[in-house]
């Protein structure tokens, strides 16, 4: 049993050299077209819709991943594929890292995540990292790491749900996307505010503030809109 954690490992440098092949490690030269604007990490649900976005804008992305049937068939759909573990510093420089100008790193576990951050500031400085947050406490942690453009897989989504639902309950849609944007502004601010050490106490004392905030906001959109209605009345 002791042996099955080095076996493994030399599996997986096996198959990272026979699935990298020669032709896609730093032996061959770069040239210009070959430098990646973005390495992305991680190919799943996530990452999918991400490397799509940029590639259907011509954008120059490498991608890492640690499946072998989804390096095999991203290949196939002629994306540039490394197979291997993201926080091995070798494995980065080979795919391009000194060269891209950002790393979209969307791991699936939080620590991976953390580990590949310190790793990019450390050994990749100039690299602009964009990055997934699974929940509040990983966006906590980026935030602390100096990372500031994340996306929290669910709040987009459940967030633009939430938009809809309003304009179905009869917001104006104009309406209905401020406070949207309005909600967006202060939960960041909120993220920003409170850190993990905090006790649960504070943190709810500082969400009812936010809320009593957010509803004196909506309160003067609501009279400033009266008034733009009043006006219009004089004209009638």
């Amino acid at each position: 049993m002791m042996t099955t954690p080095l076996l493994m490992k030399g599996i997986d440098k096996w198959l990272s050299r026979r699935l990298n092949g020669p032709e896609e490690n730093d032996e061959k030269p770069w040239v210009e077209d070959d430098k990646p604007q973005v390495i992305v990490v991680g190919f799943g649900r996530f990452g999918q819709v991400i490397a799509r976005l940029l590639m259907a804008n011509k954008m120059r992305i490498t991608v890492l991943e640690r499946d072998i049937g989804a390096v095999n068939l991203m290949r196939k759909y002629g994306y540039k594929v490394y197979y291997g573990d993201a926080t091995q510093v070798e494995l980065l420089r080979s795919a391009g890292a000194e060269a891209a100008e950002s790393i979209v790193i969307t791991c699936n576990e939080p620590e991976d995540t953390m580990k590949l951050v310190a790793l990019c500031q450390q050994h990749f400085p100039h690299l602009h990292i964009l990055a997934r947050a699974r929940g509040r406490v990983e966006a906590h942690e980026l935030l602390q790491a100096g990372v500031t453009q994340f996306s929290r897989e669910t709040f987009s989504s459940a967030l633009e749900l939430g938009r809809k639902t309003l304009v179905s309950l009869g917001m104006h849609p104009h309406q209905a996307q401020r406070a949207q944007l309005h909600f967006r502004r202060l939960d960041m601010r909120m993220l920003r505010e409170l850190i993990p050490e905090h006790s649960d106490m504070v943190q709810i004392s500082r969400a009812r503030e936010a809320r009593r905030e957010l509803e004196e906001i909506f309160q003067r959109e609501m009279q400033q809109e009266r008034r733009q209605l009043d006006g219009w009345d004089e004209f009638e």
